[in-house]
This record gives C-alpha cells, sequence and structure tokens, in this order.
C-alpha cells in the first residue's frame, strides 16, 4: 500500500483488484455500494481470505475492523459495505469482525471527486474508536471497499495504533489507478 507508506506502519497490505473507470471492477463495486447487491461483498470477501490464506502473510491478525460510513449513508443505504466484505473474509479465516469498534462521527460527503490533500483534510478527526479493549494489543486486519489515495486507511490506521491496537494490515476490494 504505497499510498501511505512510511506514514503509518503498516504490517500488511493488499487490494484484490484494479479500479479503473467504466471497467468490470467498477461495475463489481457500483453494484455492490449503489444496487444492493450484497452476494457480490461477501463473495468477494471469501475470494480475499483464500488470498490471505495462500499469502501466510495475515496469519496473526487478531480482529478484523471494516472501515465505517456515516449514519447518513449508512440510514440511506442500508448497510456498509465494507462490513459485508469483512464478513465474507471473517467466514473463511478464523478471526472475529467487530463492526462498532471504529466510527464515523463526522460525515466527510462522498471522496470520490476529491484531491489527496482535500481528502486528508476531509478524513481528519471523522472517526473514533469505541470499546478500546477490543483492540488493545492486538494485530488488526482493516476492510475497506476501495483505496484512491489512502486517505481514509491512513487516517483510520493511525486513530487505531493511537488508541491502542498493536498493529494493522489492509485489505481493500480494489485499488484505484490514476
Amino acid at each position: 500500500m504505497k499510498h501511505f507508506w512510511g506514514r503509518v506502519p503498516i504490517v500488511y497490505g493488499a487490494a484484490l483488484l484494479t479500479f479503473q473507470k467504466e471497467g468490470m471492477v467498477q461495475e463489481m463495486v457500483h453494484a455492490l455500494k449503489y444496487r444492493h447487491k450484497r452476494d457480490v461483498g461477501s463473495l468477494l470477501g471469501a475470494f480475499a481470505a483464500r488470498h490471505m490464506i495462500e499469502s501466510g502473510k495475515f496469519n496473526d491478525i487478531d480482529c478484523i475492523i471494516p472501515v465505517p460510513i456515516s449514519s447518513k449513508r449508512l440510514k440511506k443505504r442500508g448497510y456498509n459495505q465494507a462490513l459485508i466484505f469483512g464478513e465474507g473474509i471473517c467466514k473463511e479465516i478464523n478471526a472475529p469482525i467487530h463492526h462498532r469498534v471504529l466510527i464515523k462521527i463526522r460525515d466527510t460527503g462522498t471522496q470520490t471527486a476529491r484531491s489527496r490533500q482535500d481528502r486528508m483534510e476531509k478524513v481528519a478527526n471523522s472517526f473514533k474508536v469505541k470499546k478500546k479493549t477490543l483492540i488493545k494489543g492486538r494485530h488488526i486486519l482493516l476492510v475497506d471497499d476501495v483505496i484512491t489515495t489512502g486517505a481514509t486507511l491512513e487516517s483510520c490506521a493511525s486513530l487505531l495504533l493511537k488508541e491502542g491496537a498493536k498493529s494493522i494490515s489492509c485489505i481493500t476490494i480494489a485499488i484505484a489507478t490514476e
């Protein structure tokens, strides 16, 4: 995850697919996010888990934490796509998912058209850790749908480490190309 390499310590990071505008991966992610095709997220989560197991680089994960969405977006969509993806992973590996540990306390709106600097400013202080005992001294797998600039994952990872996590690894469905 070169997007934030050196700014926040990440044990291991991976993206399953490459996200290109008008491509098949965009179609899958949009089906998950905007057309209520939760099975896409579950399937991709299971696929991610198999990759994780085969790589041997995620063997010591203690728990999975999905990147949260705002309560406004959750009400509109009805679910968090990162949670669906994380649940797909959870079913295949021996690590619990804690979806209420990291919460979004400020709605930042859509990030799709923003620059890296603008995204960093928008996500700063947008998250809060609840139930610190669930992360203290643990290796966390942070999961999200798409990494574009890395601003959201960097913000979440930094906060989790500050609040007591031992280490962070990340996995996303896709990484966006320029």
